[in-house]
């Protein structure tokens, strides 16, 4: 068993060359939930900072993007959580595929609906439209700015139990994400 532990945004860069590499046996991606993290050396670098690993320019929405948009994006994407920013561009708060399926009655898991046919999509879409991003969004927010050490980050997340962190810039923008 060979595990690599990589950011989000390196996968389709080494996702590849790891396939080619394999010639028995096989390739997962998946999601962890990490509980703790312990090393008699260090995992990340002293020095790496959160804007070295973060995905950079995220897809985000705003409070008033319709719960259809929002799906319709998580369906077409690798990640199942989105920021939501407000007018001045400060994350607000984060909709995940969890807040459809509880807060929006989201009648089946995003993977699941994808492999639906096309009318159980519109059907599910057309119920969401009316509804808006800020209705089911998880906040308050928590996040951290780009410029601390990667591994404070994943303190944070391990003690907050988050499956995604917004990274925001001095001024307080939404510059990244981390998962």
């Amino acid at each position: 068993k060979i595990e690599i532990i990589l950011p989000s945004s390196e996968l389709d860069r080494v996702l590849p060359a790891l396939e080619e590499i394999v010639c028995e046996g096989i390739v997962t991606v998946r999601e962890i939930e990490a509980r703790s993290h312990k090393t008699r050396k260090r995992l990340l670098p002293r020095q790496l900072k959160v804007k070295n690993v973060m995905t950079a320019s995220p897809t985000k929405v705003t409070m008033s993007t319709p719960l259809s948009e929002v799906t319709q994006l998580l369906l077409s994407s690798v990640f199942n959580g989105v920021p939501v920013v407000d007018k001045n561009d400060p994350p607000g708060g984060i909709g995940t595929q969890e807040d459809l399926i509880y807060r929006a009655d989201l009648p089946m898991r995003l993977g699941l609906l994808a492999k639906s046919d096309q009318e159980k999509v519109e059907t599910v879409l057309d119920g969401l439209a009316s509804r808006k991003a800020e209705e089911i969004m998880t906040s308050p927010v928590i996040s951290i700015k780009e410029d601390e050490v990667a591994t404070e980050a994943v303190k944070l997340m391990i003690k907050k139990k988050l499956k995604r962190l917004p990274v925001l810039n001095e001024r307080g923008k939404l510059t990244g994400m981390l998962s």
